[in-house]
């Protein structure tokens, strides 16, 4: 699964800095940005809303609020929490030498 920063040259990841990756809200709104249009990630996105629809005609309406709206909160809320951390890694990361430069120091 190659990202569509490969698949597509001429589309341009958002631009961080240490202001942005220190701000959830804004880093998020970043994240949001490099991934919206994505063809994969909007497959997958129609995907999960064939599946939810499915399971919908399936369960009465109190077990759809009671248990199914929960649980993709949840899964949201953890997603959301693990691409932030990732993306602050991948900044500080990309902030700091390469292993043999500071074999080099």
């Amino acid at each position: 699964m190659a990202s569509s920063l490969v698949r597509d040259p001429k589309r341009l990841a958002p631009k961080l800095d240490p202001a942005i990756v220190a701000d959830d809200t804004k880093l998020a709104a970043a994240v949001d940005e490099l991934v919206r249009g994505d063809p994969h990630l909007d497959d997958l996105d129609h995907r999960i809303a064939e599946l939810a629809l499915l399971l919908y005609a399936g369960v009465n309406e109190r077990t759809w609020r009671t248990l199914y709206l929960p649980i993709d909160r949840a899964v949201d809320a953890h997603f959301t929490a693990a691409i932030l951390l990732v993306a602050r890694w991948a900044f500080q990361e990309g902030r700091r030498p390469l292993a043999a430069e500071r074999a080099d120091l």
